[in-house]
């Protein structure tokens, strides 16, 4: 464990008031962006009526309307669990207490192999807001272990971040409600195969991309840090 007096001495000296205003901040920002993602579908939606009056329109055309309110949905669904989780953080730092920031700063010393508890004093490296966030984020993990079970959000290295399935999902939701009641028509049919068929696709590119990203960055990575090498110096033959 993290000697007790240099806990205490951090927990006097956290930064409360800044991370809060922080919060609020971001509370507003995703909660203004709701409201603009909302304005724009109504306005796609609005753009549908003269745009087909008097036309059938074409299969292409319904799609594409379809998929724009898709994936203004699924922006709404992620600003909204952002939403969550920043309303979340805020509700932590109000129930703050030494005890939980206790066991929030063990936990993750538990988690980097004890490194503060055998380098004592080493502690005091970490900046102020660092350790509010390890706080923060450990309260997060306790409080919404239901989200958690259901990957909702997932627990990584960077700590909690929101699953993509959950994007997809809410593309998916918002696509088949629209092309169904405005732009398609209650064609099951073809939504009951073209949308579980979208989701594999989708979640494919997603993760092929997402792998051959990684991997171009890592190669690319270690192509700088070889052209950074200095150049070993040949040894000359007298």
């Amino acid at each position: 464990m993290i000697d007790e007096a240099e806990l205490k001495e951090s927990f006097k000296s956290l930064p409360f008031k800044d991370m809060l205003s922080f919060y609020g901040i971001e509370l507003q920002s995703h909660a203004s962006t709701i409201l603009g993602l909302a304005l724009f579908i109504f306005a796609v939606v609005q753009a549908w009526g003269p745009l087909v009056s008097g036309t059938s329109p074409s299969k292409y055309l319904i799609l594409l309307f379809s998929a724009i309110v898709g994936v203004m949905g699924a922006g709404i669904v992620y600003q909204l669990l952002r939403l969550y989780v920043f309303g979340k953080l805020a509700s932590a730092l109000m129930s703050a207490s030494l005890m939980v920031f206790k066991e929030s700063m063990n936990h993750f010393d538990a988690q980097i192999d004890n490194y503060y508890q055998k380098n004592p004093g080493s502690f005091g490296e970490l900046s102020s807001f660092t350790k509010l966030n390890i706080f923060t984020d450990r309260m997060f993990q306790l409080n919404c272990g239901p989200l958690l079970a259901l990957r909702i959000f997932m627990v990584g290295k960077r700590g909690v971040r929101r699953s993509f399935w959950i994007l997809i999902a809410g593309f998916e939701a918002w696509f088949a409600l629209f092309y169904a009641v405005i732009f398609g028509g209650f064609d099951w049919r073809f939504l009951s195969w073209f949308v579980p068929l979208s989701f594999l696709v989708i979640w494919a590119v997603h993760q092929v991309s997402v792998k051959w990203i990684l991997e171009w960055l890592n190669g690319r990575g270690l192509k700088m840090v070889e052209k950074q090498k200095p150049p070993r110096s040949e040894s000359r033959r007298p």
